[in-house]
């Protein structure tokens, strides 16, 4: 029985952010960066997101006993996150990020202290058995131990996963769990990585149709600048090229479009209406230089697919 909520299950993190029109010096001072900081983490950016889209999201994940703990609680709470049931760990360091953008607004250098992840377990998870039992959907990254996963996928399969594999190093492990996942959500680097394609670049509909074989219900692959694609198990496919705008910051819009493929879920949208306002949800994403929209809400994003369906430009 649906509960009328997703759990968001993954990282959280706080994000140090920085920004700049010029060339990066690697090995050199960068001194024309501007620099903020932002709460962030896969997980819990999917389930602000989705928050703001107008559902309803509750919150496992785990943080330390510091000032970065207060503050992921603290905005999570205030965006209408459910962070009742997140983990603190005594005498450990919340997660945290350096990410530097380069005029592009792609990410060119990123370091991160993930350790807290390691508590991601699944004796974590089976403390929270009802919450998982009653949800509508599991939102998840693959930054959890594999425990988690194994307790996940096998004492939950009724609750539709909702997966974005989040980077290419999590594809190994991702690929043991494709056959049970309801949506994968990758990029094109995640995608060549696990159908064992070497150029991501390379005839993206194959690695699509790849990907398929192996069993998910639904695909979204994301290609920044070439756009989004999509296919599911009864034969849908749908190919949109990029919304026409300059990215300020791409950091955080994969974890938007994955929330809004769970929205769309939520709406009965086909899969045609999902990859449009994805696309849309996302390109909002990277107009700020935050992680996340602080306006983002379905209206807005729903007149953006309008918009740009007849063939105009964004303006807010």
């Amino acid at each position: 029985m649906s509960g009328g909520y997703t759990v968001c299950i993954g990282d959280s993190s706080v994000d140090i952010i920085g920004l700049t029109d010029q060339p990066v010096r690697l090995g050199d001072k960068n001194p024309t960066f501007r620099l903020s900081a932002h709460t962030g983490g896969a997980a819990r950016n999917m389930a602000e997101n989705l928050c703001r889209l107008g559902g309803r999201a509750k919150l496992l994940t785990c943080v330390g006993d510091d000032l970065y703990a207060q503050q992921i609680l603290r905005d999570s709470t205030a965006a209408g996150i459910d962070c009742t049931a997140v983990r603190q760990v005594p005498d450990h360091p919340s997660s945290s990020c350096i990410l530097l953008n380069g005029p592009s607004g792609d990410t060119c250098v990123a370091v991160g202290d993930l350790r807290i992840c390691q508590y991601l377990t699944g004796d974590y998870l089976a403390q929270h058995r009802a919450l998982l039992a009653e949800a509508e959907a599991v939102m998840m990254c693959m930054s959890l131990q594999p425990d988690a996963l194994d307790y996940l996928f096998d004492e939950f399969p009724q609750v539709p996963k909702v997966v974005d594999v989040s980077a290419t190093e999590h594809a190994a492990l991702a690929r043991r769990y494709l056959a049970r996942i309801d949506t994968l959500k990758v990029n094109e680097f995640e995608a060549a990585a696990l159908v064992g394609q070497d150029d991501p670049k390379h005839c993206p509909e194959q690695m699509l149709e790849a990907l398929l074989q192996m069993g998910p219900t639904r695909v979204f692959l994301t290609m920044g600048p070439d756009g989004a694609m999509a296919g599911d198990q009864s034969g849908g496919r749908v190919r949109r090229p990029a919304l026409p705008l300059k990215p300020v910051n791409t950091t955080g819009a994969g974890d938007c479009f994955t929330a809004a493929t769970q929205y769309c879920r939520t709406q009965g949208y086909d899969l045609a209406q999902t990859v449009d306002f994805c696309q849309a949800a996302a390109a909002i994403t990277m107009t700020c230089e935050a992680c996340i929209a602080p306006d983002l809400t379905d209206q807005k994003v729903l007149r953006w697919v309008q918009r740009y369906q007849k063939g105009g430009t964004h303006s807010g």
